[in-house]
């Protein structure tokens, strides 16, 4: 997150993206410091309302393309290349078959979201809400992989 935050603040500031770096990593570390667990709450808090904003925001600007309707629009897709529209493409690097489009999907969010279930568990106030919240981030683990 550093990393893509870095390069758009220095390409939008001009300025050198290893002082842009600093400052960042500086300010966060400061505030989890001083801060703690609260702190990475309100982090995280801020991070779904942004990523809740830009995803409607995203939505919301491709509405247009389905104005005729998803046959439509579909159709459009499928002349352009009907790679497009298949449910993999052969000629791509990436999505050609089931492995790569169900499996390694599930690999990689396993792996991404480990850390963040493990870190969120030491925020509990009791022992009691372990199974709770595990039985939840499963839950919503289960629907992330399918959907």
């Amino acid at each position: 997150m550093n990393v893509g935050i870095t390069n758009v603040i220095s390409k939008a500031l001009h300025v050198d993206s290893l002082y842009v770096l600093l400052v960042i990593t500086v300010f966060v570390f400061g505030y989890m410091m001083f801060g703690g667990a609260n702190s990475l709450m309100y982090t995280n808090n801020m991070q779904v309302v942004f990523k809740l904003v830009v995803a409607l925001i995203m939505l919301g600007s491709g509405l247009y393309v389905f104005k005729e309707g998803v046959v439509l629009f579909l159709s459009k897709l499928n002349a352009i290349d009907p790679n497009l529209t298949t449910w993999t493409n052969k000629e791509s690097p990436l999505f050609r078959d089931f492995f790569e489009m169900v499996v390694c999907q599930i690999v990689v969010g396993a792996v991404v979201c480990q850390p963040h279930i493990i870190t969120k568990t030491l925020m509990l106030k009791s022992p009691a809400y372990v199974n709770k919240f595990l039985f939840s981030a499963i839950i919503f683990m289960s629907l992330f992989f399918w959907w």
